[in-house]
C-alpha cells in the first residue's frame, strides 16, 4: 500500500496532531500540526478513520454481557473459545465478537459451526477436537498481526479526548463539551446523559456516539470503562422508513377489541 502511494507521488503525513476540517457550509480542507508546523490540505472530500469497532447493538439488546478491551479501545461481548456467550445457544462470531478481520472470521464461524454440530449430536467430541484444533492453528495464524496493529495505529488521542466544541452526538447535537457539563452535574453514566441532552437518542441510537460518550464520562469521573458502561439498547437499531414499516406483512387483520402497539 505505501509503495503505490508512493508510486503515485502521494504526500503522507505521519504522527500528525490538531486535525480540523475547515469550511463552513462544505468541507473546504483540512488543516493539521506536522512537526510543529501548521499545514493545510485544499479538499471537498475528507475521511477521518480513528480504528474498526465490533458492532454490538444486538447483542446488548438481548442481554450479552460485554467488556472493556483496553487495547483495541472498544467493548466486545463476554464469550468462550467456541464464540458462545452468556445466553444459551447464542453464538457471536466475526468483527462483532472483536475486531479480527475477515479471514479470522470465517475461521471463528467454522470453529462456533462445530461446537453447535456437537450440541446437537451429529458429531462426536474426537471429532470435534480434532477439527477445532486445526482450525484453531489457522486462527493464531490469523490474528498474530492483531497486537502490532493494535500498538501501532491506536486512536488518536483528538478522537479519544475531543476539545469542548466537538459534536459528538450528530444527531442530537450535543457537543464534547456539553457531556463534560453533564458530568460536573452529576451524571456518572450514559443512560443517564439521555435525560441530560438526549445524546444516543437520535436516528443511529448511539452507534456513533456511544463510545465518545462513555469514555468522556469515565474520564471526567476518574472511573473504568466498565464502571461507567454504555448506553442501553432501543429498536430500531438502525433507522427505519415509513414505507418499509408500511410495507411489513401482517398475518392476519387485527379482530374486535385487539390492539396494535407500535
Amino acid at each position: 500500500m505505501l509503495s503505490e502511494l508512493r508510486r503515485a507521488g502521494v504526500k503522507r503525513y505521519v504522527g500528525v496532531t490538531d486535525v480540523s476540517i475547515s469550511g463552513v457550509e462544505f468541507a473546504t480542507g483540512v488543516r493539521f500540526k506536522y512537526r510543529g508546523r501548521s499545514r493545510e490540505l485544499n479538499s471537498d472530500a475528507i475521511l477521518l478513520h480513528h480504528g474498526v469497532v465490533p458492532n454490538t447493538q444486538i447483542a446488548r439488546s438481548i442481554g450479552v454481557s460485554h467488556k472493556w478491551n483496553e487495547q483495541g479501545h472498544y467493548f466486545s461481548p463476554v464469550i468462550d473459545v467456541w464464540g458462545e456467550c452468556d445466553q444459551a445457544g447464542v453464538f457471536i462470531v466475526g468483527d462483532s465478537a472483536g475486531i479480527g478481520g475477515a479471514q479470522a472470521a470465517a475461521v471463528n464461524g467454522r470453529i462456533a459451526a462445530l461446537r453447535v454440530l456437537y450440541k446437537a449430536g451429529r458429531i462426536s467430541e474426537n471429532i470435534l477436537a480434532d477439527k477445532a484444533s486445526v482450525l484453531r492453528a489457522q486462527l493464531r495464524k490469523e490474528m498474530a498481526v492483531r497486537p502490532f496493529l493494535d500498538s501501532a495505529y491506536p486512536p488518536a488521542l483528538q478522537a479519544l479526548m475531543p476539545s469542548d466544541s466537538t459534536v459528538v452526538c450528530r444527531c442530537e447535537e450535543v457537543t464534547a463539551g456539553d457531556i463534560r457539563g453533564y458530568a460536573q452535574l452529576g451524571c456518572i453514566g450514559p443512560n443517564q446523559a439521555k435525560a441530560f441532552g438526549r445524546c444516543g437518542m437520535g436516528p443511529c441510537q448511539g452507534r456513533q456516539c456511544g463510545l465518545s460518550v462513555t469514555g468522556l464520562l469515565a474520564t471526567a469521573h476518574n472511573m473504568p470503562m466498565d464502571e461507567v458502561g454504555y448506553q442501553r439498547i432501543r429498536a430500531p437499531l438502525k433507522p427505519v422508513t415509513l414505507q418499509e414499516l408500511a410495507s411489513i406483512a401482517v398475518d392476519k387483520p387485527l379482530a374486535m377489541g385487539e390492539a396494535s402497539h407500535g
